[in-house]
């Protein structure tokens, strides 16, 4: 039976040494370490976890009115350009409407020389008929 108190002796020596005691209530004269509550927050925990929450918010805050003037910028990009481009269609409109224009003059003078060329040809016809009508209406020597 030697072995047995031994082992227990071995035991013993082993867990202290390891830090493994055994509980508190089987020795109250022993003092039981402090140990924080779980679920207590430590007040300089508490407020630096409040601090950075706040700084957190305050950054969202900050990209939120960042990302609305981003939007707001490029609001007024769009304006602008759809109004650049309204701008440009008109012009070219009126080009368009230009550029008929001329065609259109540029058609009635083409016409109009053709007639005067036409009523050059014509007297001209007239003027050699007329000479044809004299000389077959002269008699002959």
């Amino acid at each position: 039976m030697r072995p047995l108190p031994s082992l227990l002796a071995g035991l013993l020596l082993i867990g202290a040494a390891t830090g493994a005691g055994a509980d508190s209530w089987l020795y109250p004269s022993k003092p039981i370490p402090y140990q924080p509550l779980p679920n207590l927050v430590d007040p300089t925990q508490r407020q630096q976890d409040v601090l950075r929450r706040q700084t957190d918010q305050r950054q969202r805050d900050q990209e939120t009115r960042r990302l609305q003037y981003e939007d707001q910028r490029l609001q007024v990009e769009q304006q602008k350009l759809n109004r650049e481009y309204d701008a440009q269609q008109r012009q070219n409109q009126q080009r368009q409407l230009q550029d008929q224009m001329i065609q259109r003059q540029q058609s009635d003078m083409q016409q109009f020389r053709l007639q005067q060329q036409q009523q050059q040809i014509d007297l001209q016809r007239q003027t050699i008929q007329n000479r044809q009508r004299v000389i077959q209406s002269a008699p002959f020597r």
